[in-house]
C-alpha cells in the first residue's frame, strides 16, 4: 500500500464524523472555496500541473502518549490536549510520473521560524502509531507562506525530480543550518509563547482562556517534540558530542528539551 492510498481511504466530515474537513480532488475542493480565499491561488496552480491532485483539509489528530520519545519528553501537560488536537490545514497527494505515491503536508505560519511547528506535527504523523510511520520516504513537510515555492517543490515532488529528503533537507536549511541554530529558535519561539499569555491574560478581562491556553500547550509541547527528534536524529552530534553513545545521546536531547521554558496549566489560569 502507498501513501497515497492510505490518504484516500480516510473518511472527511461529508460522512459523517471523519478525520478531516474534506478529501478528494483538489479540482473539487476548488469549487467550495470562495473566489478570495487565500488558498485559491495555491490550488489553481496545484490542479495545473497536476489535475489527479488530491487534497485533505484540517486533518485532526491526537497527541500520542504511546510514542517513546513523548513519554521520554514527559510534558504531562500534552496529555490535558482536547481528543484530535492537533491538525493539519493542507496535505496535497497525488502520484509522481512512475506512480510512486507522495505526501505534502502543509501548515498556517506567521513568519518562517513556524515551521520548527510544522517539523513537530510531521515528527508527530511519521512517529510510532502515526499516520506516516512506514511511508517517512514519502512525506515533505512545509508551511503555507509563499505560492511560487509550493508549486515549484510540488512541481518537483510531481515529476520525481528530487528525492523526497534531500527536498526537506533544502527547505531545512532555509530556517536553520544547525542543531544549535534550531535551539536557539526554539527558545525564542518559546519564550514569545510565555511573553504573549502573559500580555494577554493580565491586561483582558472576560477572555475565553481554555483555546488560548490549549494552543499554547500544543505550541509548547511541538517544539519540545521537534527539539528532541532534531537532536536525536542527527548523526553528526552522536559521533561528535556523544561518541557514538546512543544513551548519552537521548540524555542530552532530554536537557535540551527541559530548557524549552513553558508555563503550567495551572498558572496560565491563575494569570
Amino acid at each position: 500500500m502507498s501513501v497515497f492510498d492510505v490518504l484516500s481511504r480516510i473518511e472527511d466530515d461529508r460522512k459523517g464524523k471523519g478525520e478531516c474537513t474534506f478529501n478528494g480532488y483538489a479540482e473539487d475542493y476548488l469549487s467550495l472555496l470562495d473566489d478570495d480565499s487565500s488558498l485559491r491561488p495555491l490550488l489553481e496552480g496545484v490542479v495545473e500541473l497536476d489535475d489527479n491532485a488530491r487534497v485533505m483539509v484540517n486533518y485532526r489528530f491526537a497527541v500520542n502518549v504511546s510514542a517513546i520519545s513523548n513519554q521520554i519528553i514527559r510534558y504531562k501537560d500534552a496529555t490535558k490536549l482536547p481528543k484530535e488536537a492537533l491538525s493539519v490545514p493542507l496535505i496535497l497527494y497525488s502520484h509522481t510520473l512512475n506512480d510512486q505515491g507522495f505526501a505534502y503536508v502543509l501548515n498556517q505560519a506567521a513568519t518562517s521560524t513556524d515551521y520548527l511547528y510544522a517539523k513537530g506535527r510531521y515528527y508527530c504523523l511519521t512517529e510510532q502509531y502515526g499516520l506516516f510511520e512506514d511511508y517517512r520516504n514519502d512525506v515533505l513537510t512545509d508551511v503555507l507562506l509563499d505560492d511560487n515555492h509550493l508549486l515549484d517543490v510540488y512541481d518537483k515532488l510531481l515529476n520525481g525530480q528530487r528525492k523526497i529528503g534531500a527536498l526537506q533537507r533544502e527547505i531545512d536549511s532555509s530556517v536553520y543550518r544547525s542543531f544549535q541554530e534550531y535551539m536557539a529558535l526554539a527558545l525564542a519561539l518559546a519564550e514569545e509563547n510565555k511573553a504573549y499569555v502573559t500580555s494577554l491574560f493580565t491586561s483582558s478581562e472576560g477572555i475565553d482562556r481554555g483555546p488560548v491556553i490549549y494552543d499554547m500547550i500544543e505550541k509548547w509541547f511541538l517544539l519540545k517534540k521537534s527539539v528532541y527528534v532534531q537532536y536525536m536524529s542527527n548523526k553528526q552530534l552522536l559521533n561528535d558530542e556523544n561518541e557514538g553513545n546512543i544513551r548519552l545521546q537521548r540524555q542530552k536531547a532530554k536537557q535540551h528539551v527541559d530548557e524549552i521554558p513553558i508555563m503550567a496549566f495551572s498558572e496560565m489560569w491563575r494569570l
